[in-house]
């Protein structure tokens, strides 16, 4: 069983492990992990649906899919331990208590290798060597994999704006925003705008490099 957080994550997703626990640290370095997750299950093929904890008993699996996995973002210990009983393959986005608890129970990441992760993610998956970018997605790390991409389109012209980064928690909070619109009332049209206002960032923010 490998000891490194990235290799974990990706192999998570062929094992017959059914829960797997992040300690976030904070929503920023928590969306860092949630890139890496989408990453990996991406690469894999695999359906990554952001769950509402309280509705455990709708889950069903995909019959267009040989593997869903379902992705929470709960605090709540007895919401934790809900989850973990379930025979779903979970990723639990939490918090150190909750991770603390049952990390020698379950497959674990912590949050606090956060710059750890992020360069061996850099090197050893994107094969990325430069200390501009890597700064700029320490300092940043919700928006690491749109720096990733933006690089890896454009190396040569590659400029960082890290004058950009008090305004990192705009795609934190709409993405919060979309969480809860799901979660309690399901206003499609409010959640739409939430997703538009997003893109707007994202492609704003590219245009600007």
């Amino acid at each position: 069983m490998t000891n490194n957080q990235i290799e974990k994550i990706k192999n998570f997703f062929s094992t017959n492990d059914h829960n797997l626990l992040v300690n976030q640290v904070n929503e920023e370095i928590g969306e860092f992990y949630v890139g890496v997750i989408r990453y990996f299950a991406q690469q894999q093929s695999i359906k990554l649906t952001l769950e509402d904890s309280d509705a455990l008993k709708s889950f069903s699996h995909n019959l267009f899919q040989d593997v869903s996995i379902n992705l929470f973002y709960v605090t709540q210990t007895k919401k934790v331990e809900q989850i973990l009983k379930s025979h779903e393959k979970n990723i639990i986005i939490t918090d150190y208590k909750n991770w603390k608890r049952y990390t020698n129970s379950f497959q674990s990441i912590n949050g606090y290798s956060f710059e750890k992760d992020l360069k061996f993610l850099m090197s050893n998956v994107f094969n990325i060597s430069n200390e501009e970018i890597y700064k700029f997605c320490r300092l940043s790390p919700a928006l690491a994999f749109s720096e990733i991409y933006k690089y890896l389109i454009n190396n040569k012209n590659y400029v960082s704006d890290l004058c950009i980064t008090p305004n990192m928690n705009y795609i934190i909070d709409i993405r919060k925003r979309i969480f809860d619109e799901k979660r309690e009332d399901k206003n499609l049209q409010k959640i739409f705008q939430a997703i538009k206002s997003e893109v707007k960032i994202k492609k704003f923010s590219f245009l600007t490099f």
